[in-house]
């Protein structure tokens, strides 16, 4: 018996076959991770030619970290952080062209909840002291001089009127659109039928694609915030609205405050942010739940407010 074949079925076995392939989305995360690299190598290059025009030795520019402007000029770094993210866009515009995924598959974008939104901001800024600590066991492991936090602090404690504008769009909306369209846009495709699938593998890509050792261990803890913000409202604008507030929030207090990089662990930041991670991961199981449930079309189904 010969099976009659509705005409959908090619359409829908058609974006299937556009989604990347879990071994796909890894050649994606390699050339994004090669783009970055040559990026790198352009500002320097650019460095080195600034330097030697103002008759400085462009050597010690780029190998002195006391003396090189990609780790203490704040317009340097916007411009170098700027340059990684149009690269990552680069590569995602790319990919996109190469597989003609749909966007609506590569980038969901609806609404976001208020709700949703506060899950997610509860979740990342309760995870950050993780993060910290994080970053600080890899930094006494590794014995770098120069990190990520050390760039970020230096960035911002020397930048001023409008630098600190460039600087909030280098290091909060850049990141916020580029990295969220790629990771929980569509890196996160390929995995998240299974959503711990979806959780863990963007964001440990998410994390090693920062490459400085103390950055990714932070990052991937970061990472799982943002990637449930994605997966719990079904909207990639949650994960966008909370990477900007965070990196936002992050730039403007080491500007504005006497907030230091201490090489030290504490725990009870780290307690007290486990609790708002928890009420940020309630909030967001229920948004979960909502999302499920609308999808199937089971009204029945909501959640209240309280379960």
């Amino acid at each position: 018996m010969v099976r009659a074949v509705s005409k959908s079925e090619p359409a829908a076995s058609e974006g299937a076959a556009r989604i990347p392939s879990p071994l796909q989305a890894l050649l994606i995360w390699f050339t994004a991770a090669l783009a970055i690299v040559a990026s790198g190598f352009v500002l320097a290059a650019l460095a080195a030619a600034a330097a030697a025009l103002r008759g400085a030795h462009p050597t010690q520019v780029l190998t002195d970290p006391k003396a090189s402007p990609l780790v203490n000029d704040a317009t340097w770094i916007s411009v170098g952080t700027v340059l990684n993210e149009l690269s990552v866009l680069g590569t995602l515009g790319f990919w996109l062209w190469v597989m003609k995924t749909p966007r609506r598959i590569a980038f969901p974008v609806g609404r976001p909840s208020v709700l949703g939104v506060i899950g997610g901001l509860l979740l990342v800024f309760g995870s950050a002291p993780l993060a910290e600590v994080m970053g600080e066991l890899m930094h006494r492991l590794t014995q770098n001089e120069v990190t990520a936090s050390t760039v970020v602090v230096n960035a911002a404690r020397s930048a001023s009127g409008g630098g600190v504008v460039l600087l909030v769009f280098a290091l909060g909306v850049m990141p916020a659109l580029a990295e969220e369209l790629l990771f929980r846009g569509l890196l996160t495709a390929p995995f998240e039928r299974k959503f711990w699938l979806g959780l863990v593998v963007p964001s440990v890509l998410f994390g090693l694609f920062h490459l400085e050792p103390t950055q990714v261990a932070g990052t991937i803890v970061l990472g799982v915030g943002f990637a449930a913000s994605r997966l719990c409202t079904g909207t990639l604008l949650t994960s966008m609205l909370v990477h900007l507030v965070y990196n936002t929030t992050v730039v403007l207090t080491v500007r504005y405050s006497d907030a230091l990089v201490e090489h030290q662990i504490a725990l009870t930041p780290v307690l007290v942010g486990v609790a708002l991670s928890l009420l940020g991961a309630v909030i967001l199981w229920r948004e979960r739940r909502v999302l499920v449930a609308r999808r199937a079309g089971m009204r029945e189904a909501m959640p209240s407010w309280w379960i």
